[in-house]
């Protein structure tokens, strides 16, 4: 058996620190916005806010069955794709296409839909609490 090295030790412990803020328990849109103060919790115990507006204006003239989507949504990272994210939730990249921020023709590859960083970035900066990264 291998012995994991200081190095290994010492990535381990600052990846779970940059993920102490990741939501662990994610909750239905459509539960949150009857939530006076929506929030659910993170990886640290912490509490992880919504923004009550944003979740309202998300979810008008979403259809029923899209209401029911988890959020946030989680765009996962790893030091091998810098440049790129990826979801892995069809409902996911349903409410991306719904939203018009990828093509209505998109489909999860192997479980997963690839996008660049740059434009995820871009879409956390209008929509800041209905979006994640999640580092791998």
């Amino acid at each position: 058996m291998l012995k994991e090295s200081s190095l290994e030790k010492w990535f381990k412990f600052e990846m779970a620190k940059l993920n102490s803020g990741v939501v662990v328990k994610k909750k239905p849109l459509k539960e949150l916005v009857k939530e006076e103060r929506p929030k659910t919790k993170a990886k640290d115990g912490s509490l992880y806010y919504f923004n009550k507006e944003e979740l309202l204006k998300l979810k008008t003239g979403l259809p029923e069955n899209m209401a029911s989507v988890m959020l946030p949504i989680s765009f996962y990272i790893s030091l091998d794709t810098r440049k790129n994210v990826y979801i892995a939730e069809k409902a996911s990249l349903d409410l991306l296409k719904h939203l018009g921020e990828v093509p209505r023709d998109s489909e999860l590859s192997d479980g997963r839909y690839w996008m660049s960083k740059v434009l995820v970035i871009d879409l956390m900066k209008r929509h800041p609490t209905i979006f994640q990264f999640v580092r791998y």
